[in-house]
């Protein structure tokens, strides 16, 4: 998978790593993990300077829908990206 992430729940933190081409179905499949592994409200780094986006505006605000409707009743952490 071109995306993976490590959280660690004693500090409360999140890092992801992008490599390759990303398409918006790898950005959703992370974001669900993210739920799965409790993920959302930590703060998280995510290193995207090996990838490459291969998706549209459109598909950009699907996954910003996604997120949006899935996090509601919870609080994200902040996130960085390079």
């Amino acid at each position: 998978m071109p995306i993976t992430h490590r959280i660690d729940h004693t500090r409360r933190w999140m890092e992801t790593v992008a490599v390759g081409p990303i398409t918006r179905d790898e950005l959703e499949m992370h974001w669900r993990a993210e739920l799965t592994d409790g993920g959302e409200p930590y703060p998280e780094l995510i290193d995207a300077s090996a990838a490459t986006v291969a998706f549209d505006s459109t598909d950009v605000r699907r996954v910003i829908e996604l997120v949006k409707s899935t996090a509601i009743a919870g609080q994200l952490g902040p996130t960085a990206v390079v």
